[in-house]
């Protein structure tokens, strides 16, 4: 079984009380699982935004309500850092969720903060970060071939040929986009109603029809 050496988490909550009774609960949960942690708290947008000049973080729990800033937006800049970076949103109100949908939040937490939420998060967070190191392989061209799920965008099919899309290249090969689809893990990847898989950290938007899926700084548009 994989071990997780390190977590480097990151808090956004303008309500300083607030943020250092998150900051206790995860460091708990952290002890717990024996490895090492660093978790450094801002306490509003701006101070987070100057703090990822130095620093990379492997998740981000932020408030959606900042007092004049707003949480959803923060998510935006972070993700133009980074694209891949797994958001948690900390709300008193759940009305904002069809906003956070946009910056495809990981999860969030419904306040108050309690000690079993936070392991509900930290356990999702260490499967996801585990199963970045993880790969699909398959057949192209008579040869194997291995591709990390961390770096697959989206997958489609047509007449059992399917179209798998990472970061920096395309494959095609031959298989049911249903049986690829029960291979992964299902916190990661999802399908859309056409029958595409996307990986979540690629969606961009969503609408009633369409899922976009960002590559780089241009959008793939799937129906």
């Amino acid at each position: 079984e994989r071990i997780i050496f390190q977590m480097k988490i990151a808090i956004c909550e303008d309500d300083s009380l607030q943020a250092g009774a998150l900051e206790k609960m995860l460091q708990k949960r952290f002890e717990i699982a024996s490895y090492e942690n660093s978790i450094d708290v801002y306490l509003s947008a701006e101070d987070m935004k100057r703090g990822l000049e130095n620093a990379k973080y492997d998740a981000y729990f932020l408030d959606i309500e900042l007092g004049n800033d707003n949480g959803v937006e923060l998510a935006r800049y972070i993700k133009g850092y980074d694209i891949n970076s797994v958001i948690i949103f900390t709300t008193s109100h759940t009305d904002y969720m069809a906003e956070a949908f946009d910056v495809h939040a990981f999860n969030y937490i419904v306040k108050p903060v309690t000690m079993q939420k936070v392991d509900k998060i930290v356990t999702q967070l260490e499967e996801v970060i585990n199963s970045r190191d993880d790969k699909l392989i398959f057949r192209c061209n008579r040869e194997l071939v291995s591709t990390y799920y961390d770096d697959i965008v989206y997958m489609e099919s047509s007449k059992r040929i399917i179209n798998l899309i990472t970061t920096n290249m395309e494959y095609q090969f031959y298989g049911k986009i249903n049986d690829v689809y029960n291979k992964l893990p299902e916190l990661i990847f999802g399908k859309t109603r056409s029958g595409c898989i996307v990986n979540y950290r690629y969606v961009s938007r969503v609408d009633k029809s369409n899922v976009w899926c960002r590559r780089g700084v241009d959008g793939k548009e799937i129906r």
